[in-house]
C-alpha cells in the first residue's frame, strides 16, 4: 500500500485550520481584563480654596500689624534704704491720693532696743519733701507704729530688728509735679542723743 502524501497534506491542512477557529473562538469568549487607569486628583472648588489659603488683605494684616509695647510696672523695682545713726530707713512708696502725697517707710535697729523721735515740724526741726517743680512741702500728718498726729513729732520705742511703719501725708500737692526730688526724714534717738537727717532722692510717684 502506496502512502498518499497529497491526501495526508489535505487531512493536515483541514486540522490545523480547525484549531485556529477553535483557539479564535476561544479567544472571543474570554473576558477581557481591564487595566485601570490612575486618576488624577480633581481641584478643590474655589470657595474652598479661597477658605484655605489667606487673602492678599489677611496676609497684609498680618505683616504689617505693629509689635506690641511691653506694659510698663506701675510698682518700684526695688525699695531704697538710707542708714543714718545704727538705722536702717527704707522707702517703701510714695503715692497720690487726690491732692495729697503719702509715703510709706519702715525703720529698724539693728543693734539695740530704743525711743526714737521722728519730726513734723518743731521750731527748725521739720521734715520736708520738695518735688521736680521745686515746691517745697512739710507734712500734715505723720503717722508713726498707727499713732497718728497733726502736732510737732511723735515718739516710739524701736525694738532690735523689728521694723516700724512710717508714713508721712503731704497735703496741697502741685498737679504739675510728676516725681519727688528729696524726702528728708528729721529724727532724733535718745539712745545715741543726737539729731540727724536721711535723705531720699529721685523717688517716683504712683498714682
Amino acid at each position: 500500500m502506496e502512502f498518499d502524501s497529497s491526501s495526508y497534506e489535505r487531512r493536515q491542512s483541514a486540522s490545523d485550520a480547525a484549531f485556529r477557529d477553535f483557539d479564535s473562538e476561544f479567544e472571543e469568549s474570554r473576558p477581557k481584563r481591564i487595566t485601570p487607569q490612575k486618576r488624577e486628583a480633581s481641584p478643590a472648588p474655589q470657595h474652598e480654596r479661597q477658605a484655605q489659603s489667606p487673602s492678599h488683605e489677611d496676609r497684609q494684616t498680618v505683616t504689617s500689624a505693629p509689635p506690641s509695647e511691653p506694659q510698663r510696672s506701675s510698682q518700684p523695682t526695688a525699695y531704697k534704704t538710707e542708714s543714718s545713726e545704727g538705722y536702717e530707713f527704707t522707702l517703701k512708696e510714695c503715692k497720690k491720693v487726690q491732692h495729697s502725697v503719702e509715703c510709706e517707710l519702715t525703720v529698724v535697729d539693728d543693734e539695740f532696743d530704743g525711743n526714737l523721735l521722728v519730726y513734723r515740724e518743731r521750731w527748725g526741726d521739720k521734715s520736708q519733701m520738695i518735688d521736680n517743680k521745686a515746691n517745697v512741702y512739710t507734712p500734715s500728718k505723720l503717722d508713726l507704729k498707727n499713732n497718728e498726729t497733726s502736732g510737732s513729732h511723735l515718739e516710739v520705742l524701736t525694738l532690735r530688728n523689728v521694723p516700724t511703719d512710717i508714713k508721712l501725708t503731704f497735703d496741697n500737692f502741685s498737679g504739675k509735679a510728676t516725681e519727688i526730688h528729696i524726702l528728708k526724714i528729721r529724727a532724733y534717738s535718745k539712745r545715741v542723743n543726737k539729731k540727724f537727717d536721711v535723705k531720699f532722692r529721685e523717688i517716683a510717684l504712683l498714682d
